[in-house]
């Protein structure tokens, strides 16, 4: 049973986070992969507990977070909001992130003597 609720929690999450990133607001464009990334999750999150590893899900703050980073915005003179004019798409960052996290692992014989 807890591993239904866990599973409607990844999924309810990644597709809130979904959601907010693709807002139209965001003038992301939609890849060819995009209904790709539910599988991959999917995937990811059964190897990672067949490891006994932490799971992965769709982290909406940190999602918003980058979108917002990734962004160009200028100031409607009109309205006086700030608006996006274009937002730069990449998964490297994301990649890069999460490559540097794992790499702390390396340096745990270093933290043990501190």
């Amino acid at each position: 049973f807890p591993a239904i609720l866990l599973t409607a929690l990844f999924f309810m999450d990644q597709n809130i986070s979904v959601r907010l990133v693709n807002s139209p607001d965001n003038k992301l464009k939609k890849g060819p992969a995009y209904n790709v990334d539910l599988v991959a999750l999917g995937v990811i999150t059964g190897v990672l507990s067949i490891f006994g590893l932490p799971w992965m899900c769709g982290a909406t703050v940190q999602s918003m977070n980058h979108v917002r980073a990734m962004s160009e915005t200028r100031l409607n003179p009109e309205t006086n909001e700030i608006e996006i004019e274009r937002v730069t798409e990449t998964r490297l960052t994301g990649f890069i992130i999460h490559a540097m996290l794992a790499s702390t692992v390396m340096l745990l014989p270093l933290i043990k003597t501190i």
